[in-house]
């Protein structure tokens, strides 16, 4: 993980442009994801999900392409906002303030940011979920 964390930190760090303190949030939320699989409450469903967040941070074919430049990545910082709101609904705040790993985690940062991206993203956000089948399973986020 450390190695595609670094890669992911260093490719958004200088970003300036459209949406960067989300674009920022990047290595943070896969860092999260990684951790948040240590929490033992957090039941087989969520687990696949958050390993199918992972997978879409790093698989190079998506909604939206990072060879777009760091915008690429909004579809990715979404579907990972979108994983870590179903573990938030499933298991509390408690694991993922623990899993956020001193970021400065709130619910309402995570709802403010999954909005924002939402918005973004301008239609594409359930393509992005469609295409790792997080379409298909059911919730209330």
């Amino acid at each position: 993980m450390t190695g595609f964390f670094e890669q992911l930190k260093a490719e958004v760090a200088g970003y300036a442009g459209p949406d960067a303190d989300l674009i920022k949030l990047a290595p943070n939320l896969f860092k999260t994801l990684a951790n948040l699989l240590d929490e033992p409450t957090l039941d087989s469903s969520l687990r696949m999900q958050v390993a199918a967040a992972m997978g879409y941070f790093v698989s190079p074919f998506d909604a939206v392409p990072e060879s777009e430049g760091p915008q690429g990545w909004l579809d990715d910082i979404f579907v990972a906002l979108h994983v870590l709101r179903a573990a938030r609904d499933s298991v509390g705040d408690g694991p993922l303030d623990l899993a956020w790993n001193g970021q400065n985690y709130s619910s309402q940062i995570l709802d403010d940011s999954y909005e924002r991206c939402r918005h973004g993203l301008h239609g594409q956000e359930q393509a992005a979920l469609r295409f790792i089948g997080l379409d298909l399973v059911p919730t209330d986020v």
